[in-house]
């Protein structure tokens, strides 16, 4: 019996300490902090290819870029052969009046930009990478991210 507590116990802990870190994302998803990514290299509208990031995975949105340190992990997701191409990013300014906000919902902190922003996408090459804007109609590459943590329970 007290062995059986013991382990019991021992995977609770190994539970929780895995909980979010990542190392939970679906098959060909990859993960840095407690996010998960998968590059897409089909090209899509802005629109369209925050759809299918949300239709993939519940939780999931373009990519929102919050460090630098998450920028340059994305740089490594593009297949060598796009490292000049470029992926919408999950910022957009629907109402055009410079009033950014990130499709996940998240606090616009870290920016790179290149150019005054639309829908925007990061420019992927060998450092620097770049934000700039194009019309929500083109075609871009994108990258769909989610949480792994759990979601905060809504207000009542």
């Amino acid at each position: 019996m007290g062995r059986f507590i013991f382990l019991s116990l021992g995977l609770l802990v190994v539970a929780f300490s895995v909980k979010g870190s990542g190392d939970d994302c679906p098959h060909h998803w990859s993960s840095y902090e407690k996010n998960c990514y998968i590059y897409y290299k089909e090209y899509r509208t802005w629109e369209d290819a925050e759809n299918i990031c949300m239709e993939l995975q519940r939780g999931a949105h373009l990519l929102s870029i919050g460090s630098q340190e998450e920028e340059d992990f994305m740089l490594k997701l593009a297949p060598p052969k796009d490292m000049h191409s470029s992926v919408w990013l999950g910022l957009y300014d629907i109402w055009k009046g410079c009033s950014w906000e990130w499709s996940d919902g998240s606090r616009l902190g870290y920016q790179a930009w290149n150019e005054t922003p639309q829908c925007a996408f990061l420019i992927i090459k060998p450092r620097p990478t770049d934000w700039t804007h194009k019309n929500c109609n083109s075609m871009k590459h994108f990258i769909c991210e989610f949480s792994t943590e759990p979601e905060d329970p809504a207000p009542e």
